[in-house]
């Protein structure tokens, strides 16, 4: 089973979360106890993904969105990048 210490830059957990269920075959209580977490804590994480286009995941598997602004553009559907891009050339936050 791979390593899940490093995380990726700035998705919250998000991806470890994923490639422990999805890709290892792990239950959610089991990924909990893997990554040190609630059993909940993987369940708000792997539903987050669930809303997310593969645009947006992939920036934040880069670390180039964080989860703030991920959870905000979850209300978003349909046109994900079109805000995030926005975000970006207003130079907004999560919070703005």
């Amino acid at each position: 089973m791979p390593h899940r210490g490093s995380g990726h830059a700035g998705d919250g957990g998000s991806l470890d979360c994923a490639s422990a269920v999805r890709d290892d075959g792990l239950t959610q209580v089991e990924a909990a106890h893997l990554l040190g977490q609630h059993k909940s804590w993987v369940c708000r994480r792997l539903a987050l993904l669930e809303k997310l286009s593969m645009a947006v995941i992939e920036d934040l598997r880069l670390g180039l969105l964080g989860p703030a602004l991920a959870r905000q553009l979850t209300g978003c559907p349909g046109n994900q990048e079109a805000v995030l891009s926005m975000t970006r050339r207003e130079t907004l936050t999560a919070r703005k």
